[in-house]
């Protein structure tokens, strides 16, 4: 068997504030070696329910009266969908996703990386030093401003796909940065040898 234990921490829908609660919480009683986060592109922004996203949330929320959910999931621009049947399971990761682009598309910017973002960052990483746990960063896809705060705050990471692009095939569905099997595999082909080094 396996010389590791894997315990997975994440929850959906959360942000990078939210990950360092559930750590403090509930990770560190189970005394890990290693803490290995994954970051996808929307960790870093508030919580859709912040007040920070009132115009951001208003805009969206406007642009998807006009565009129908249910008709973008299932008559998309990639045709019909085929996880169908993880529908409410992946609502928020779909509607964050859409959130971003109609705000976008309507000139309101999302938040940008706050201070909250880089106290969660500089907690996660505090947090396990005083542990003595190893702590790694996984970046799904290359973002180079949470790249430049990662540096700056010493923490390790690395990136597995450099664009949106090649993270195509490995994505749950089209417009979604979440993992199929096929991305689980790849994850934890890249978190080995970052646990495994001495």
């Amino acid at each position: 068997g396996s010389p590791y234990r894997v315990l997975n921490g994440g929850v959906v829908g959360y942000n990078t504030d939210q990950e360092w609660q559930v750590l403090r919480d509930e990770g560190f009683s189970a005394r890990p070696d290693a803490v290995l986060v994954l970051y996808v592109g929307n960790d870093r922004l508030p919580t859709l329910t912040d007040p920070r996203m009132a115009r951001f949330r208003e805009a969206s929320e406007a642009w998807e009266r006009e565009h129908p959910f249910q008709d973008l999931l299932l008559n998309g621009p990639h045709g019909p969908f085929r996880y169908a049947f993880l529908y409410l399971g992946y609502y928020l990761q779909w509607k964050t996703r859409l959130f971003e682009r109609a705000a976008s598309a309507q000139g309101v910017p999302g938040p940008e990386p706050d201070d909250a973002f880089r106290e969660a960052l500089a907690g996660i990483r505090d947090d396990c030093a005083a542990r003595g746990v190893r702590l790694t960063f996984l970046l799904y896809e290359d973002d180079a401003e949470v790249r430049r705060e990662l540096e700056a705050l010493g923490i390790p990471h690395c990136v597995l796909f450099a664009s949106p692009r090649e993270a195509e095939r490995y994505n749950l569905c089209p417009v979604d940065a979440h993992p199929n099997p096929a991305g689980h595999r790849r994850i934890a082909e890249a978190f080995l040898p970052l646990v495994s080094a001495p």
